[in-house]
């Protein structure tokens, strides 16, 4: 078995968009339909095995951005809600900037059974390409589609960070992406930079982390 290792998370969009039954699937195997939504940051911890490493995942679920020590993000919106993927887009940037520093990023729409959605497959994907990342649209009540952000992490967390290769973006109904295609970034930002953001994008990486 391979070396222990401490993989740090944070969670976080608007609230009332699924973060906790998100985290619940992933360490506790099961969705709880009646929760207390999170008022402050509820921090959850499991060991998992991967690819023969140990990995000491510590989640941070929370509806603000917190100046945390982390590894790895995932960014948080509905489908079925545009003013939460607008607020989440506002930080795409961050994203960005914190993924081209060593954090392994991920975005996560949910309510994908939602209809009508007030988001499209095409917004999802400029999102993630312009992150650099993958999205992924679930239905957080089903298990085997809740896990795989979780398990996107893991894979990418355990690689050497210059082995991170960019996936291929594939929302429901979106082509993939052929390869030696350049991805242009096409997000766009609606919402204005606070002050303490741009003082986060002008923090340099720590050596254990990322402080965002």
């Amino acid at each position: 078995m391979g070396v222990t290792k401490q993989l740090d998370i944070v969670l976080f969009g608007d609230t009332a968009v699924g973060k906790t039954a998100l985290v619940q699937q992933f360490v506790m195997g099961e969705f709880l339909a009646d929760h207390i939504p999170t008022v402050t940051t509820d921090h959850y911890q499991i060991q998992k095995i991967h690819d023969s490493d140990v990995i000491d995942v510590h989640i941070y679920d929370t509806h603000n951005p917190t100046s945390r020590r982390a590894n790895a993000i995932i960014g948080v919106f509905s489908i079925a809600s545009r003013d939460s993927f607008q607020k989440l887009c506002a930080f795409s940037e961050y994203f960005r900037h914190i993924r081209e520093h060593g954090a392994v990023v991920c975005l996560v729409g949910t309510h994908a059974d939602v209809q009508p959605a007030q988001v499209s497959d095409k917004e999802i994907c400029k999102m993630a390409r312009h992150v650099g990342t993958r999205a992924f649209p679930i239905c957080v009540r089903t298990s085997k589609e809740a896990l795989k952000p979780w398990n996107f992490l893991l894979d990418q967390y355990v690689k050497p960070i210059s082995e991170r290769a960019i996936p291929t973006v594939e929302p429901p109904g979106t082509p993939t992406t052929p390869k030696n295609t350049m991805i242009t970034p096409t997000c766009k930002v609606w919402a204005k930079w606070t002050g303490s953001l741009r003082s986060c994008l002008g923090r340099r990486k720590k050596r254990s982390g990322i402080w965002f």
